[in-house]
């Protein structure tokens, strides 16, 4: 069965940009993953540990015939091979890539939580989510919209390339 799925990607360490790049690359070159859209990219104020430099956000959606967990997985296996390294929790990262949605399922295992538990609180999520899918409903029921504007205050979220990444496939 393909599902439509939402990821996060971010990025703050070392060429963040050619880091995203980088990840949606190896991500898109999977038998299983077809893309469909890349939300523009944004520098975003640190979330939890603030003393480390910005970062720089994008969303993305992708048709998958992968499952939730093997899509996590997937992340974290992309994660491993640029050699994340997590020495502070919400700290620095080359790369951290999140499975926000896939399709409408919800989905609870030690390995994999879907939706991304933290998603409906992120402004550095809700505002590229929102970009390529304006019409997006978490299984919550609230549109992203809706999510975005019940967040009060917040990290800033700065536009700095619209339609950045060139596409692959």
């Amino acid at each position: 069965m393909r599902a439509l799925a939402f990821l996060s990607l971010g990025s703050n360490v070392g060429e963040p940009e050619q880091n995203l790049i980088a990840a949606l690359d190896r991500l898109y070159a999977h038998e299983q993953i077809s893309l469909k859209d890349i939300s523009s990219l944004y520098l975003t104020e640190p979330v939890g540990y603030r003393d480390q430099p910005w970062f720089l956000n994008c969303c993305a959606s992708v048709v998958t015939a992968l499952t939730p967990s093997e899509l996590v997985a997937l992340g974290k296996q992309v994660e491993m091979l640029m050699h994340r390294n997590t020495t502070v929790s919400k700290g620095p990262r080359i790369i951290d890539i999140d499975v926000l949605l896939w399709g409408e399922k919800s989905v609870q295992t030690q390995s994999c939580t879907v939706p991304h538990p933290e998603m409906l609180k992120r402004r550095f999520v809700l505002v590229p989510l929102l970009e390529i899918a304006p019409m997006l409903r978490h299984p919550s029921g609230f549109s992203i919209q809706e999510a975005l504007s019940a967040l009060q205050g917040g990290e800033e979220v700065i536009l700095v390339k619209k339609k950045w990444h060139r596409l692959q496939h």
